[in-house]
């Protein structure tokens, strides 16, 4: 509201200026005019003069533009430094609005950088080890390293929910990934295990789920679920990606 006020007296000002130099126009041409017709009604009214005038040329159209701006220098100035003072003022006007532009667009470029050299981590490879035991290789996908991982995995042979995603047990690991880096995890418990048998033995779909949550450089905290389904259900189990939980959020 005060902006819109602030360029309403602006415009008005303006306005204003512009009708006073019109005015001031239209009064002095009759003075301009006269000094190109070349009347004389200022001089004094005597033969020798008369005379004189009669045989002297009349002033051009230069000479009475220059004694019109000698008449009205004091005007003129005046006029010159308001219209400097306008100009200032416009120009003010637009750095204030880049300089409020800029400033606007340095959060969210802040934010954009972050984003961009933040570590991600996600769920690499699932396979068997040598034992036929199941494990889980995580990496840091990300251009920065990632502090405090820790992991949550479980083996089930029906599809999970989110609150199976959400309820899995969590590994004791704390470390930190670096760009590139990995680490192996064996996915421990009787729960599991009884999973892999029974989708060994009765062919059955071997679903490995959970998260991963890390810290980034920047002290903000994610987590990033993930979900794998076997591709054939036999001793060599091979995984591929399994439903929507397969995704990274910001965690408050």
């Amino acid at each position: 509201m005060g902006r819109g006020l602030r360029t309403l007296a602006i415009r008005v000002a303006g306005g204003l200026a512009v009708l006073l130099v019109l005015s001031w126009i239209v009064a002095g041409s009759e003075s301009f005019q006269a000094c190109l017709d070349g009347d004389g009604r200022g001089v004094d009214e005597t033969s020798y003069v008369k005379v004189a005038l009669a045989d002297a040329a009349a002033p051009g159209a230069l000479q009475c533009t220059g004694d019109f701006l000698d008449q009205n220098e004091p005007l003129i100035l005046a006029l010159t430094a308001l219209s400097l003072m306008f100009f200032g003022f416009a120009v003010w006007g637009i750095g204030t609005r880049v300089q409020r532009a800029f400033l606007a667009q340095v959060p969210a470029r802040a934010e954009a950088a972050r984003t961009r050299f933040r570590a991600q981590t996600g769920l690499e490879t699932v396979h068997l080890d040598s034992r036929n035991g199941l494990r889980l290789t995580v990496k840091n996908f990300g251009p920065t390293a990632a502090h405090k991982v820790r992991f949550a995995a479980l083996c089930s042979t029906q599809p999970p929910s989110q609150k199976m995603i959400a309820d899995a047990p969590s590994e004791a690991v704390l470390l930190t990934l670096f760009s590139g880096q990995t680490v192996t995890i064996a996915v421990s418990g009787a729960d599991a295990m009884a999973a892999l048998e029974r989708a060994k033995t009765e062919g059955t779909p071997l679903y490995v789920s959970g998260c991963i949550r890390h810290v980034d450089v920047y002290g903000r905290h994610w987590r990033t679920h993930f979900c794998r389904i076997s591709a054939r259900p036999a001793e060599d189990l091979t995984f591929e990606p399994f439903g929507p939980f397969n995704d990274e959020i910001r965690e408050v």
